[in-house]
């Protein structure tokens, strides 16, 4: 009898567990896009956050002729 309360508290306290891990709420992934000019040079940058962290930053150069990315 012992063996089956102990067991039936170990489920009912994991149950609880799991529930209160899935009211956890995420935070929102952001991502952002600009274009940034040195001199002549257009990169466009696109910046990935997660709440206030910044997760990536990646950009790449603008063609002037072609607005294609280089």
């Amino acid at each position: 009898m012992p063996i089956v309360v102990a067991s039936f508290a170990a489920l009912a306290v994991g149950y609880g567990l799991g529930e209160q891990a899935q009211l956890v709420e995420q935070e929102a992934q952001t991502v952002t896009q600009e274009v940034r000019h040195t001199g002549d040079v257009k990169r466009l940058c696109l910046t990935v956050k997660t709440g206030g962290r910044i997760d990536a930053i990646t950009c790449q150069v603008l063609d002037d002729m072609t607005g294609a990315l280089s």
